[in-house]
């Protein structure tokens, strides 16, 4: 009888030790994976996310960049398009007819040349799913090439918002390609949260790469 029980004392203690291991050792689990947890980099330490805005594997590689000091970022968008690098350009600087394939733009038209050598354009675009109407004179600026990859940039001269800036790059790959890149950042006069402002430069800069590779291939 004691022999019956001696046994069953013997059972239940180590179980009991094997239990206690497995507690100790998720334990230490738990506090390693919080260590990790508190060690990872800061929000702002980390790079700015990739949004991809396309379904297929044509579409572009869109990224958030940060403007130092405030809460507002630059949509930046890049996809290649199947075409040589004159087509491309042809259809990034027809500003007069913006209106017909870009996204956004109700009215488009150039007003002349500067005494730098650019273009003045006025512009009309639309924003908050049409609700905004905003329209600014900018200057397009003389082409430049950097490493390989021609820049065109436009500042804002004048209109309704606080600011509107864009830059495309293009960058031959070879005689049928083209990497286009297209950084934008509107930024309204209305009382809008910085979240708004920013998924209205991401779209926008997705969008707009899209509707030239669109306009210049004819898909």
């Amino acid at each position: 009888m004691n022999t019956g029980r001696s046994l069953v004392a013997r059972v239940v203690r180590h179980r009991t030790i094997m239990a206690l291991g497995v507690l100790c050792t998720l334990g230490a689990a738990a506090t390693a994976e919080g260590r990790a947890i508190r060690m990872a980099p800061a929000p702002e330490d980390q790079a700015p996310p990739v949004v991809t805005y396309a379904s297929n594997r044509g579409g572009p590689r869109t990224v958030s960049v940060p403007i130092p000091g405030t809460g507002l970022v630059r949509g930046k968008s890049t996809l290649v398009i199947d075409a040589p690098i004159d087509k491309v350009r042809a259809t990034v600087l027809d500003f007069a007819h913006y209106a017909e394939f870009m996204p956004h733009y109700r009215k488009c038209k150039m007003l002349g040349r500067t005494q730098a050598g650019g273009h003045e354009v006025y512009m009309e675009v639309i924003a908050i799913n049409g609700l905004v109407t905003m329209w600014a004179r900018v200057e397009v600026t003389k082409a430049t090439t950097v490493d390989g990859v021609e820049i065109h940039e436009t500042k804002f001269l004048e209109g309704n918002v606080k600011d509107l800036r864009a830059t495309w790059r293009l960058r031959k790959i070879d005689d049928a390609s083209t990497e286009v890149t297209l950084e934008v950042f509107l930024h309204p006069r209305l009382p809008l949260p910085d979240s708004m402002i920013n998924k209205e430069n991401l779209g926008g800069s997705a969008d707009a790469v899209l509707a030239v590779k669109k306009r210049v291939t004819g898909r």
